[in-house]
């Protein structure tokens, strides 16, 4: 009978941890730079200059309809070949992620700033604001109070996702847990060990979301 064994498990925590915590930092990175390709997007989709609204729907509609990990396959290995150079895994890892979450977090802000009501944008320029400051001062920061949610979802659904860049050679916490569960043949304690990490992570983030929330909704 298999003989479940906590010592392979105790002997990689300090192991795993740097893996966490490395999956954490790339989530967060690829996450910054989503929200910023998502927001500009997001504007692209709501002006009324008809080129650029079109190149932004098709942005969005390609992001969204790549699944991850044929991107992350497209772009290690055949981008790789067609400019005949190598990205590094964790390039590779940033990319993909920021590309493939920047399609719904435009989404995300674009339904966030179709919240905001007209009327407020109406009053900010009879009083003398431009178009980029009613955006920066009057639209943006109630937008990115709705949107906190639904960011914070996308949060969690990266950090789970960032576990397939391990396919392409980054040492974030699944590709450290593979290399363990092969080296010493007890892959049952091992990807348990890894799972138990990713959902302390995802249930924390959804715990920080859901205070941040709260906070917010006070505050308004």
């Amino acid at each position: 009978m298999y003989a479940f064994d906590l010592d392979i498990i105790w002997g990689q925590l300090d192991y795993f941890t740097v893996g966490a915590l490395f999956s954490l930092g790339l989530t967060a990175l690829s996450m910054l730079i989503g929200m910023g390709v998502g927001l500009v997007v997001s504007l692209g989709r709501l002006t009324k200059n008809i080129a650029i609204r079109a190149l932004s729907s098709a942005y969005v509609d390609v992001t969204r309809g790549i699944p991850l990990l044929a991107l992350l396959l497209w772009f290690y290995y055949g981008l790789s070949i067609l400019v005949d150079y190598t990205f590094s895994p964790f390039s590779t890892g940033v990319f993909c992620l920021s590309l493939k979450y920047s399609g719904y977090l435009a989404e995300t802000f674009r339904a966030g700033i179709q919240a905001i009501e007209k009327g407020q944008s109406e009053a900010a320029f009879s009083l003398g604001f431009s178009k980029l400051q009613n955006l920066r001062r009057i639209v943006i920061p109630q937008a990115l109070r709705i949107v906190v949610p639904p960011v914070g979802n996308s949060f969690v659904s990266m950090l789970q996702d960032s576990s397939l860049v391990a396919l392409v050679g980054v040492w974030e916490l699944m590709k450290r847990g593979n290399s363990v569960a092969n080296s010493s043949l007890r892959p049952f304690e091992i990807y348990t060990a890894v799972g138990v990490f990713y959902l302390i992570m995802t249930v924390s983030a959804s715990r920080l979301n859901r205070y941040l929330e709260g906070r917010l909704s006070i505050e308004h």
